[in-house]
């Protein structure tokens, strides 16, 4: 005879009288936990490369620039694909917003910085 493995039954509690039961069709959309980890990726790609700009005394390499140039552009387009998923009325809001804020910083160092260093080139 085999044996019962799991006999408690899941408590869900009873809707109140004259309230109908709905269940949403919204879905998670996968783009926001790319477009998330994107964001993380920027987010870790400006603190590696600080620091290497900082250990060279300021300066760096072709390459690290172009790296940087290029996580810049992801920021962006994560921070524009975040905003065309949070229109789409078919999904929940809370990773899009997550996507969204995460990119939106990384952009917002990325402008700071390009930006002190385009006013210290002009002040030389």
């Amino acid at each position: 005879m085999p044996k019962i493995v799991y006999t408690h039954k899941l408590h869900r509690p009873k809707p109140e009288s004259g309230a109908k039961v709905s269940f949403s069709r919204r879905v998670i959309p996968k783009d926001a936990y790319v477009f998330l980890a994107l964001g993380i990726a920027c987010l870790v790609t400006l603190l590696v490369l600080t620091v290497i700009a900082t250990g060279n005394d300021g300066t760096s390499s072709i390459i690290s620039g172009v790296i940087g140039f290029a996580a810049f552009l992801v920021s962006i387009i994560g921070v524009a694909a975040s905003g065309k998923m949070m229109m789409d009325d078919h999904n929940f809001y809370q990773m899009p917003i997550l996507s969204m804020i995460v990119n939106g910083i990384a952009l917002v160092l990325y402008i700071l910085i390009y930006g002190y260093g385009l006013a210290l080139m002009v002040i030389k």
